[in-house]
């Protein structure tokens, strides 16, 4: 019993993801650029760390 209810779950979690995967198809490239923010965030934030540290 407990197992055909994991199953089912499993089934809808599957199916939630691929709506998800399906409605962020086209912001492919918005998804790259923020991904490319958030690294460029960070490393400019470890930059300015570096800077402070060095100097103080």
């Amino acid at each position: 019993m407990a197992l055909r209810e994991e199953q089912e779950r499993e089934q809808e979690e599957q199916k939630r993801l691929q709506k998800e995967r399906a409605s962020r198809q086209p912001s492919v490239a918005g998804d790259l650029l923020g991904d490319f923010a958030k690294y460029a965030g960070r490393n400019v934030s470890r930059q300015i760390g570096n800077e402070l540290g060095s100097r103080l």
